[in-house]
């Protein structure tokens, strides 16, 4: 079951058409190389659609919750691989936000 489980997760990763970001904690039990290698598989399968698509980030002295071990250099980093999306016209214009601080 948990495996049938993790191809449809897997399968529905390589069909998505937004971008991808994998943010794992330091000392996470879940091994980053895992969201490394899915990325490559889904970097050959469809391509990268942004240069802030695909990524893979650690965050340093957290575990399995970064966003609680380390909030602030977890929202650091998301708001890093973000930026791209969130300094766009597109992006002002849908949230009627006038002024996005970058």
């Amino acid at each position: 079951m948990l495996l049938l489980l993790f191809v449809m997760c897997h399968c529905e990763l390589l069909l998505m058409q937004v971008p991808v970001t994998f943010i794992y904690g330091e000392g996470d039990w879940m091994d980053p190389k895992g969201g490394a290698r899915v990325c490559k598989e889904i970097r050959e399968e469809r391509g990268q659609l942004t240069p802030a698509d695909l990524l893979v980030t650690s965050i340093p002295q957290a575990g399995h919750y970064p966003f609680l071990d380390q909030p602030d250099l977890f929202m650091k980093a998301l708001l890093e691989h973000t930026k791209p999306y969130r300094c766009s016209q597109a992006w002002s214009t849908m949230y009627h936000v006038d002024n996005v601080s970058c």
